[in-house]
């Protein structure tokens, strides 16, 4: 479904997501500015679910989805509905919290990234509840998740990620080459992938600073037309300042 990195570069971090689907999904919205209780967020809009796979808000949160093991209930919520739930929390207890609370929705099997600049929390979510696995941000940090039989992408993933981000002198540029990167022998195992039902549709970069959060998205499929901009002010009450 996604590949997402993060990466800390003193008081900033840097997120990036592509986000991978069927090629018959129809087109996602672009991002949008809600307010979630006190604070401000951005997300682009997945028009079938109504949900997001990825949001960033002005008390300086990120959440990213990726794919869980295990079927979905027939009348199970879009996993993309999860992160609508938790864009009011202040930090990564309130997330944790938030989100045990919220299991007896009978969610589909995933993943959700929490990540506050400093800890990124790994919650898998499953009919039986959810456990949480926590990173101390020390550095770049990859997570994926991969369409049904491409078992060989994850470790083909990681290796690359180990190469063109952990390893680089300059850790963005690199990001910024890993997410985009596409073997031409093996473009269904890329980072940038592709096959005959599936696909990159979208890579989205996310950048906070103590004074901003800002969110690039750019569709990845047969579009015309350039990225789009939008940030916010790092402050529970928001200014927005945009860009396209």
């Amino acid at each position: 479904m996604c590949t997402v990195t993060l990466l800390p570069m003193g008081d900033h971090l840097r997120v990036m997501a592509n986000r991978d689907e069927l090629h018959d999904r129809p087109v996602a919205h672009a991002p949008l500015i809600t307010r979630a209780g006190g604070a401000l967020a951005l997300m682009p809009i997945d028009p079938r679910g109504g949900g997001t796979w990825i949001a960033a808000t002005s008390a300086g949160l990120v959440f990213a989805l990726l794919n869980g093991s295990g079927e979905a209930l027939p009348a199970a919520p879009s996993r993309g509905r999860l992160i609508l739930e938790l864009l009011d929390c202040i930090d990564l207890r309130q997330v944790t919290a938030r989100a045990h609370g919220l299991t007896w929705r009978g969610w589909p099997p995933h993943r959700l990234l929490a990540c506050d600049g400093r800890r990124t929390l790994e919650l898998r979510i499953r009919r039986g509840g959810v456990s949480v696995d926590t990173y101390d941000m020390r550095g770049p940090l990859g997570f994926t998740s991969v369409p049904p039989g491409d078992v060989d992408a994850e470790p083909a993933r990681r290796a690359l990620f180990a190469e063109l981000v952990t390893a680089a002198v300059d850790q963005a540029d690199g990001q910024d080459a890993f997410h985009r990167h596409r073997w031409p022998d093996r473009p269904h195992l890329s980072v940038h992938m592709r096959r005959h039902d599936w696909g990159t549709q979208s890579i989205t970069t996310v950048d906070v600073t103590p004074l901003r959060v800002r969110m690039r998205y750019e569709s990845t499929r047969d579009v015309v037309g350039q990225p789009a901009w939008l940030s916010i002010e790092r402050r529970r009450s928001g200014v927005v300042a945009m860009a396209s």
